[in-house]
């Protein structure tokens, strides 16, 4: 039960910081409350992880629900665009905690992934930081690059759109999309070069070319293309778009993604 209890508060938080958002329109109020959740909810990550990194699905998810809540609301009061994209992002994090939860409870599988003790090297914390950090960074320019695809959608059809209407305005989406992606890419090299160090301490090898290294690497690729051609081609709009949510998906999917394979396979 208590097991039950510790992997439901990503739910909770997740579900505190929808009503806040719901409830109070003054930015002060919200990023007040969310970032006591997001407080809250990095001390159980913390308590988790001093016996070690297990690394399941289910411990990725609520690290990753955990560092986007945070880094959500440190960006929430210095900024009105993040806040006009609540509507997005945060139902994204709660359905995304509920999922983590029904596989918790539902299907639940062995963990594969032996825990990771801290105590050998320092490379592992700022391997995992920078990782969970990379994928808050491109949750936040994914909600806004659907936010630019939702504006121009219903701005081509010229017919009023309550989602649409919530949104930032295209340019000020576009603008925060590109600023989000150039943190993202300069934290995802860390991660990546962090990560090296950690290969080549425990293996002795720099790569080892698992799939969760080729999506990163790919994702950094991608990243990196995107953000040139934005500046030397002015690409914008559905392009630039497509382009960050393949980003965004080379995450997901070397990141928690390939930790949910593993529990289905093991499964």
């Amino acid at each position: 039960m208590s097991q039950v209890l510790t992997y439901s508060l990503p739910v909770f938080f997740a579900l505190i910081s929808l009503y806040a958002h719901a409830r109070w329109r003054k930015r002060a109020v919200m990023a007040c409350l969310i970032g006591v959740i997001s407080g809250l909810s990095l001390f159980q990550v913390w308590l988790a992880m001093r016996g070690g990194w297990s690394g399941d699905f289910v411990h990725t998810i609520w690290l990753t629900v955990a560092a986007s809540i945070a880094i959500f609301a440190l960006i929430l009061p210095v900024n009105k665009t993040v806040y006009d994209l609540s509507g997005l992002f945060l139902p994204l994090v709660t359905a995304t905690a509920f999922f983590a939860m029904g596989w918790y409870i539902f299907a639940p599988a062995p963990s594969v992934a032996v825990a990771q003790d801290f105590n050998g090297t320092a490379w592992i914390f700022v391997h995992i930081g920078t990782a969970v950090a990379t994928y808050a960074m491109l949750t936040i320019a994914a909600c806004a690059s659907l936010a630019v695809w939702i504006k121009e959608h219903a701005l081509k059809r010229k017919m009023r759109n309550i989602l649409a209407d919530g949104l930032p305005p295209v340019m000020a989406a576009e603008s925060l999309q590109m600023r989000m992606l150039s943190l993202a890419e300069g934290v995802l090299a860390v991660s990546l070069l962090s990560g090296m160090a950690v290969e080549y301490t425990s293996k002795g090898v720099l790569l080892s070319f698992s799939h969760k290294e080729v999506l990163s690497l790919l994702a950094f690729v991608v990243i990196g293309f995107l953000l040139l051609a934005n500046h030397r081609f002015g690409v914008r709009g559905k392009r630039a778009s497509r382009l960050l949510l393949l980003a965004y998906l080379l995450v997901v999917l070397g990141y928690p993604g390939v930790k949910l394979i593993i529990g289905l396979l093991v499964s």
